[in-house]
């Protein structure tokens, strides 16, 4: 008979292997979410064997450097998501469930981290300024999770601003038409159509950074 917590413990002890790396807690909670016994048994042997595995190679490779090690903690990521989803039949998309983990774990992290801020706001604390927050919230969420914040702006289908006052009917702010950028005159003219032709040949490259 299989026990639930079996599979509990043995994602706790992958947690522990990895030294608590974000992608593994993140890992153990979307396998955590899963109820369906007969899955989570099918689990528990996959983790098992690599939990074995990898604990092993890493006991051999302990005098590694930090980024040899890191190195070598990706790769062993990477297996466990490919082990798990060659038996999706079975136990069902685990590549998803874990994008979806983490998509919503980061939310909640910014979430309440912006709210930490307004709630430290004091007499004796001065407001920050929109650069203050927005330093803060890049040191503590984008530039740790630069794969979901930052995008290429070709990846994109449509690219939409808000703004007050008149829409101009269909005039394109973000990208101006080049009839329009003819109408200006010396120097602006010629940067509103390098701008143009500049983001028309490299928004395939170009990145976004998404909030």
């Amino acid at each position: 008979m299989f026990y639930n917590y079996r599979l509990t413990f043995e994602l706790n002890r992958m947690v522990d292997i990895y030294e608590h790396e974000f992608k593994f807690t993140i890992l153990r909670r979307a396998l955590e979410s899963i109820n369906d016994t007969k899955k989570r048994q099918f689990i528990y042997i996959i983790i098992n064997a690599l939990n074995n595995t990898c604990k092993a190679i890493l006991d051999v490779c302990n005098d590694f450097s930090e980024s040899q090690k890191k190195l070598m903690i990706d790769n062993f990521f990477e297996q466990y998501l490919k082990y798990l989803q060659r038996y999706n039949y079975f136990i069902g998309d685990i590549v998803s469930i874990f994008k979806d983990t983490y998509r919503e774990n980061l939310q909640c992290q910014i979430f309440n981290h912006w709210n930490s801020i307004i709630e430290k706001k004091s007499d004796t604390v001065t407001e920050k300024s929109f650069l203050e927050v927005f330093d803060d919230i890049h040191e503590s969420c984008i530039s740790k999770y630069e794969n979901i914040f930052v995008k290429k702006l070709g990846d994109l289908k449509n690219l939409y601003r808000a703004q007050r006052g008149k829409h101009f009917n269909n005039y394109e702010r973000m990208i101006p038409k080049e009839e329009y950028a003819k109408k200006i005159d010396g120097i602006l003219k010629a940067l509103l159509l390098f701008i143009y032709v500049w983001m028309r040949k490299l928004s395939s490259t170009m990145k976004l950074l998404i909030l």
